[in-house]
């Protein structure tokens, strides 16, 4: 089951954010700040952020920004759902890294559409650093040779 966390500091926008997505066979999880959002994404790696611009203590800007510094969760995509129609607020949040947005109030079945959308454009981009594609490889001598090699430049002998 695909994981959405909803961060929003208005518990009715959850509670209604939930139970659409809840309907639509999505796990999901709340945070009502900054800080409780980055703790519990990079402790259980959503699929999706909903993320508030409006958040307490330093602003939805500044959650992006870190979700966006720390690598095991840049890839996931993050759409802004805000009650701001502000175009420089839009284009901050595109600048710092955010998939999509949705003004509030939204559309029936809107938040869910981009939802999906934004997870399949994700399942084609391929995983995430925290997502190995194969099970680590044994760390043989040969592989710690090809790693090697990989990453030191040959150099011509001296003579």
């Amino acid at each position: 089951m695909r994981r959405v966390l909803i961060v929003d500091d208005n518990e009715d926008v959850r509670a209604v954010l939930r139970a659409m997505l809840e309907d639509a066979d999505y796990e999901v999880a709340e945070a009502a700040d900054g800080p409780e959002a980055l703790s519990f994404a990079l402790q259980r790696r959503p699929n999706v952020i909903l993320l508030d611009l409006q958040l307490p203590p330093d602003g939805g800007f500044e959650v992006l920004e870190q979700i966006m510094k720390t690598v095991s969760l840049r890839k996931v995509p993050v759409i802004i759902v805000t009650g701001s129609i502000d175009d420089d607020d839009l284009r901050t949040a595109k600048k710092l890294g955010a998939w999509d947005y949705v003004n509030k109030p939204w559309a029936i079945g809107e938040v869910e559409a981009r939802v999906r959308l934004a997870l399949q454009v994700a399942d084609a981009a391929g995983p995430t650093p925290s997502e190995p594609e194969e099970s680590p490889a044994r760390d043989d001598t040969a592989t710690r040779k090809k790693r090697q090699s990989a990453r030191a430049p040959e150099r011509a002998p001296h003579g």
